[in-house]
């Protein structure tokens, strides 16, 4: 018997993550602090 719906004609992986994602500069550094691109990033429940 056949499923009712195949994922395979539903959903197409190229498509499933397209104007999903973003690009971020949050990094981390070796201290531990956090950082937007060039500027500090403070808030209380990262530190």
């Amino acid at each position: 018997m056949e499923p009712h719906c195949s994922l395979q004609a539903v959903m197409d992986p190229a498509q499933f993550l397209q104007a999903r994602t973003r690009e971020t500069e949050i990094r981390r550094d070796a201290r531990g602090r956090w950082f937007n691109g060039d500027d500090p990033i403070d808030h209380p429940n990262l530190a």
